[in-house]
């Protein structure tokens, strides 16, 4: 009988666990600290416009390679025009990507470095 509930309690602290830290540690944000602005555009396969930043430091991947991403629509068009401005300055970026930071993610907070 005791081993039932020991068994039990197991169960139970396992599920507790999958149902609150899985989900905490599967939503974590990036915080790319440098970032190059190579291109802001548009698609017709996309709403919004699309845009390819480099990891000037290499931290998150390769420096010689860009990954493609995309504006939370919350930020869209205040996104566009500090990434804009940022470009055409030639600065770079600090911005914070939803996820992992592979491509095709969100990008959700963006400032202009002082460099």
């Amino acid at each position: 009988m005791r081993k039932k509930k020991m068994s039990v309690a197991l169960m139970v602290g396992i599920i507790c666990f999958m149902l609150f830290a899985i989900p905490t540690i599967a939503s974590a944000d990036i915080d790319l600290a440098v970032a190059s602005v190579a291109r802001v555009g548009v698609a017709t396969t996309v709403e919004g416009p699309v845009i390819q930043l480099y990891d000037v430091n290499g931290v998150f991947w390769a420096k010689n390679t860009m990954r493609q991403f995309f504006l939370s629509p919350e930020i869209k068009n205040t996104g566009l025009a500090t990434l804009l401005t940022a470009l055409s300055l030639e600065k770079t970026v600090w911005v914070r990507i939803a996820g992992t930071g592979a491509p095709g993610s969100l990008i959700t907070i963006i400032y202009i470095n002082n460099n």
